[in-house]
């Protein structure tokens, strides 16, 4: 079933199809705009598109493009330190 469900506790609005969370919108002006969820900077596309420039960077490296470097291969990091570590040490 198809639906948008408010929830007043988060202040959001949510798009579902079944079980699956297919948007997420803040309704404080605030946070109008910024990506949630599935687009979120930490979500699966802000993934993509982080590979993405860091495969672009890489392809203009000089040694990349002389041919000096043959063949290199982008693979996102694993942070451990800091506030927006993916896996932090605790």
């Amino acid at each position: 079933m198809k639906g948008v469900k408010f929830d007043l506790l988060t202040n959001s609005r949510r798009l579902l199809h079944g079980d699956t969370l297919h948007g997420l919108e803040s309704l404080d002006p605030d946070l109008a705009g910024q990506p949630l969820s599935y687009y979120h900077e930490t979500g699966p596309v802000g993934d993509v598109m982080r590979l993405t420039v860091a495969e672009r960077f890489a392809a203009e490296d000089p040694y990349v493009k002389n041919g000096l470097v043959k063949n290199w291969r982008v693979r996102p990091w694993t942070t451990v330190v800091g506030e927006t570590a993916s896996t932090p040490v605790r």
